[in-house]
């Protein structure tokens, strides 16, 4: 830090020096460690590190629980696959769809994350007006305790809650431009009818 923080009743302001480096610097001129190089060296393309829960460390250097895919505080786990984050994904749009109110409310107690997990099915009926019929369909795949039952991300975005005519249109109406005339014509003869 070059200069201290300076306080008015309109902004705070500090001044800071500009980090600049990439990849290639680090690697050729500071070296990777060889640790580092572990930490994301997937043996398998679809295997990423976890790391335990613990009570030990503060909330705020822990994962949330409230979004966390129950494989990763299975015991003795050390990686997990991308199906991790689908699970997530899906509390989370529960989340978004819900208003707020969260889908697993376990309050960083890990007891209360097993009970609540146990009873998700429950949980989704709870918000299932919310959802909608395909969203909620889907989501029951999504939050699924067993990851072989869970669909890709790919798939994911193929679901017919996403395939609205209405978002279908603002879509392309963000690449309007890119788009040819006749093309142009088609987009609004679809809205209008």
């Amino acid at each position: 830090m070059e200069h201290n923080l300076e306080e008015t009743k309109d902004y705070f302001s500090f001044a800071t020096e500009q980090i600049v480096g990439n990849l290639e610097r680090i690697v050729t001129d500071d070296s990777i460690d060889r640790l580092e190089i572990k930490l994301v060296n997937a043996k398998e393309p679809n295997c990423y590190p976890c790391y335990p829960w613990t009570k030990k460390l503060p909330p705020c250097l822990q994962p949330d629980l409230d979004f966390l895919a129950p494989e990763n505080l299975a015991p003795g786990q050390t990686t997990v696959s991308s199906a991790a984050d689908v699970f997530s994904l899906g509390v989370l749009i529960c989340w978004i769809y819900a208003g707020g109110k969260r889908l697993i409310d376990a309050k960083n107690n890990l007891e209360t994350y097993h009970i609540v997990v146990g009873q998700l099915d429950a949980a989704l009926q709870c918000i299932a007006t919310d959802l909608g019929p395909n969203l909620k369909d889907s989501l029951a795949k999504v939050l699924s305790l067993d990851v072989e039952v869970r669909p890709t991300v790919q798939l994911l975005s193929l679901i017919k809650h996403f395939d609205d005519p209405c978002l279908s249109t603002l879509r392309q109406l963000d690449d309007i431009s890119q788009v040819f005339s006749l093309a142009f014509y088609c987009i609004f003869k679809r809205v209008t009818s």
